[in-house]
């Protein structure tokens, strides 16, 4: 799949529909695929991460889940639209209900892990759901063999996790979502739709999680200045 390297970390350039067409595909066919979802801060955490670095390089789709990718994509003259990871995340289990596989979510808090799989269960009769978030619980998701993993530790974990369960699931989709758990449970709200379409989720992130400052300050202050420092190095792509 075509790609290009954002401060050296890839991001794929395919749109939506052609990259869940591409995993239902890969799925069928037994043959295995990883996604990460780098955004501004998951980027500028890789710039001192060498393994973050190297995980998010060895995955095999890396969708561009931040508008400031998108954004400096685009200066470069490369178009792309922004793949936001929960919104992928609930078109994939539209395909596991289609068909009838098993689902396996690893992370976030018990409440929303617990009621994830209750909603999944409701809403996607078809699926086989299993959940948990401990690391014993490695050992329960090889057993069930899903056909898709969902993990959702957050930045660097998730991604350690994710690379290291590729041996162990050949065959199967293994994903990172980050918080999409908090959002997919009803834990936390949804930004609204104006303000994921005008690029602002952070300003609503701002109001209604303020503990989280520090990160959106890496994606939308940190982020910036290296995208600056990459273009005067002439490294940026």
């Amino acid at each position: 799949m075509r790609r290009v390297h954002l401060l050296s970390v890839p991001i794929s350039l395919f749109s939506q529909d052609y990259i869940i067409r591409h995993i239902e595909y890969r799925i069928k066919e037994k043959k295995g695929i990883s996604i990460v979802t780098p955004n501004p801060e998951i980027i500028v955490a890789a710039q001192k991460d060498k393994r973050l670095l190297q995980a998010l390089r060895h995955a095999d789709i890396a969708i561009p889940d931040g508008i400031g990718v998108v954004f400096v994509l685009l200066l470069r003259g490369i178009y792309v639209h922004r793949i936001p990871g929960r919104v992928l995340f609930v078109h994939l289990l539209d395909v596991a209900n289609r068909h009838g596989w098993k689902v396996f979510l690893f992370g976030a808090s018990e409440e929303s892990n617990s009621c994830s799989i209750d909603r999944i269960r409701k809403e996607y009769p078809n699926i086989q759901v299993r959940g948990g978030i401990r690391t014993e619980d490695e050992k329960e998701i090889i057993a069930f063999k899903p056909h898709m993993l969902f993990v959702a530790l957050g930045c660097p974990k998730q991604e350690f996790f994710a690379e290291r369960m590729r041996a162990c699931l050949p065959h199967a989709l293994i994903m990172t979502i980050g918080g999409t758990l908090d959002y997919f449970s009803g834990g936390v709200p949804s930004p609204p739709r104006i303000l994921s379409t005008l690029g602002c989720e952070w300003l609503f992130r701002l109001v209604t999680q303020p503990w989280r400052w520090r990160r959106i300050i890496n994606a939308t202050l940190v982020f910036p200045w290296y995208v600056v420092r990459g273009m005067r190095k002439r490294d940026l792509l």
